[in-house]
């Protein structure tokens, strides 16, 4: 499928959803920097976060550099200025308590640990969990945990699997504030997407529901580059271009939604495993997702050695 959107002019153009919300605007762009040192950059999103307890991180695909890296950005950025305690992962519950007891002092090997769980299995993953161990190390109070909400005994029933992760995680959900790291399929806050009307609703609709406004959800997003995927149990990069009109002068940008007019969008899913062309999905800016930060040129995340 076609992804067209997000470009400055497409946005003044595009088919509104009659919402009463203000036009979008070139100061609305925020221009953005991946790199390994710009946790300060991320200090914006304190206006926007001020109130939430649960901030959610989601990504076109597991297995690209950029939207781990940038994740991680904001994660230190939240646990080190905005006093989050809890990063929950789209991943096994079991595996999840190996890498918490590892950033909570235990002696896991960590590498083996990541090497062994698909696309996880990623050096800018590692290096996150490095340094919340030593982030750890050095508290006194108010260290961080990992927690996991997935499980394999969910991956059998794909239907149902969004509300399971939904229900499993809003059990672990209490005073903390919370990071959640997942995929772009488990989002959407509404049932805007369910176009056929099955009822099924997303991990973010639910978890919506649960958090009220104590809830904002930010999307990664991407143009073109590369990505690994799983194939025949290997780990596999391939590249990949979409159709998207772009700014020309901002390759990476972050832009927040709220207030602004409900405009649809087509928000890229890359899978895990090599299926073909790139999919996406139709939702609304502002109702399905909070914010969006969108990364031009995406790499292959680099596999543990």
């Amino acid at each position: 499928m076609r992804l067209q959107l997000l470009a400055f002019s497409f946005l003044l153009m595009a088919t509104s959803n009659k919402s009463s919300g203000q036009d979008y605007s070139k100061a609305d762009f925020r221009a953005i920097t991946i790199s390994d040192t710009s946790i300060s950059q991320f200090r914006f999103l304190a206006h926007y976060i001020k109130d939430k307890n649960v901030v959610d991180l989601r990504e076109a695909s597991h297995g690209t550099q950029e939207f781990y890296t940038a994740k991680a950005l904001i994660s230190k950025y939240l646990i080190t200025h905005e006093r989050f305690t809890t990063i929950a992962f789209e991943m096994d519950e079991k595996i999840a308590e190996k890498i918490n007891s590892y950033v909570s002092g235990g002696n896991e090997n960590i590498t083996d640990i990541l090497k062994q769980y698909g696309l996880y299995n990623a050096s800018e993953l590692l290096a996150l969990i490095e340094w919340l161990k030593a982030y750890n190390q050095r508290q006194i109070g108010n260290t961080v945990s990992i927690i996991g909400f997935d499980s394999e005994d969910y991956w059998a029933d794909p239907l149902s699997r969004d509300s399971l992760m939904a229900e499993n995680l809003i059990q672990k959900l209490g005073v903390d504030k919370t990071i959640i790291w997942a995929h772009n399929s488990h989002l959407i806050k509404s049932d805007t997407w369910d176009v056929t009307n099955s009822g099924i609703r997303s991990m973010g609709n639910y978890i919506a529901d649960y958090c009220k406004n104590d809830y904002y959800l930010l999307a990664l997003d991407t143009y073109f580059g590369s990505l690994n995927t799983i194939e025949n149990g290997r780990i596999t990069a391939y590249e990949f271009k979409l159709e998207k009109a772009m700014l020309n002068d901002i390759s990476n940008f972050f832009i927040d939604f709220n207030g602004k007019k409900a405009l649809k969008y087509n928000l890229t899913h890359l899978s895990s495993n090599n299926e073909g062309d790139p999919q996406d999905f139709r939702i609304l800016l502002g109702v399905d997702i909070d914010a969006l930060l969108f990364i031009k040129n995406t790499s292959a995340s680099k596999v543990l050695k």
